[in-house]
């Protein structure tokens, strides 16, 4: 099989780490199909098989880049297993992974996003092994994906991906909760509540008065930058991917607060407005809660949840011009909150708005 180079951008994601050759055989398998193709490493230290950290870290850079892009993202423990390698086509890009959860930000932010299963064996290695299908399945796969082979000849189309819940954050009463979804490499805890929703909850005008809590640290306020804060203090600050970080000034955040992904903290506000230490609770698989109280009564928080939109999804297009021209195929009931940042062109407009307290939200995808 033979096909024009093309210069297409693919990205790698894996927790293979820089001692062995698995990332540089990748990238062989790549050049050697399509030797004009451009390899971008996104990072290979994600934590060892931690599917959820991949998932976060894939989300959070894929999107930087142009469309027509293809992603690599392999974080995968049941490799030679029965689980399935899927491409998901969104509407600017295009992304091959074990079908484990990995892509579960990706589809929850675009619901209607195409997925297939790989089947189609002229698009892998002559041999497939049962312990690299990083090399033998995704990498060939991906580099035939950027010489224009047409998405329907990889696979069928499947509607039951595996994905873990996406859970957007919440009001309780006067109370807005969250939750950690990343610890970063520097101790820093990144939770889901973004800008837009803390403008909703407390208004643009109220963010240095906002009170946070967590296990039993009470916080006010955010700063505007890191070294805004003393040292060895914890604070919080918006990060440069708009969501709420905690962090701590030339230290690590998890030291000051033993938070990480597993427990969960609850915490609730008496009639007065005083806080209730909050105590640990063994509810299953859940992430530490972050909870945010604001002095005065805030006004109805519109909390975005993702639409499902089960049966939608017509094939997208594999061209960058046509997919750039319609970057979100979904209309909102209503726009978003007033003074929320968001603006009505936000991709944002794929998710209904809620108006009143919702139930916490998860993506359209099948566990």
């Amino acid at each position: 099989m033979t096909a024009t180079p093309s210069t297409s951008l693919i990205t790698l994601l894996t927790d293979f780490g820089a001692a062995d050759v698995f990332v540089g055989s990748m990238k062989g398998v790549i050049l050697g199909i399509n030797p004009q193709a451009q390899i971008v490493d996104l990072t290979h230290d994600v934590p060892a098989h931690n599917i959820r950290a991949g998932a976060y870290l894939l989300h959070s850079a894929s999107r930087h880049f142009p469309p027509g892009t293809i992603h690599v993202a392999i974080v995968d423990p049941g490799v030679g297993s029965e689980r399935r390698p899927i491409l998901v086509t969104t509407s600017l890009h295009s992304f091959l992974a074990p079908d484990n959860g990995l892509l579960s930000y990706i589809m929850a932010a675009e619901p209607s996003a195409e997925v297939r299963v790989l089947t189609a064996k002229q698009y892998f290695l002559g041999t497939i092994g049962s312990t690299f299908h990083g090399r033998d399945v995704f990498a060939p796969a991906a580099a035939w994906l950027s010489l224009d082979e047409p998405t329907d000849a990889f696979g069928p189309r499947i509607k039951d991906p595996v994905c873990f819940e996406v859970r957007r954050p919440a009001l309780e009463g006067d109370t807005l909760i969250g939750e950690v979804l990343h610890i970063d490499r520097f101790g820093n805890l990144i939770t889901n509540i973004s800008r837009g929703d803390l403008v909703a909850f407390a208004g643009a005008d109220h963010l240095k008065t906002v009170r946070l809590h967590i296990q039993n640290i009470h916080l006010e306020g955010l700063q505007d930058f890191y070294a805004h804060s003393p040292s060895r203090t914890l604070s919080a600050l918006i990060n440069s991917d708009d969501l709420l970080e905690l962090f701590t000034n030339k230290g690590r955040a998890t030291d000051l607060v033993k938070a990480g992904v597993g427990d969960r903290v609850e915490n609730s506000i008496d009639s007065l407005g005083g806080v209730v230490p909050g105590k640990a609770s063994s509810i299953r698989d859940g992430l530490d809660q972050i909870v945010l109280v604001h002095r005065i009564a805030p006004p109805a928080i519109r909390v975005p949840g993702p639409e499902c939109r089960a049966g939608l999804g017509a094939a997208q297009s594999r061209k960058a011009e046509k997919a750039s021209a319609k970057p979100c195929d979904g209309r909102p009931r209503t726009g978003p909150p007033a003074g929320s940042g968001i603006s009505a062109s936000s991709p944002r407009r794929c998710r209904r708005w809620w108006t009143s307290q919702p139930p916490i939200a998860t993506s359209c995808c099948k566990s």
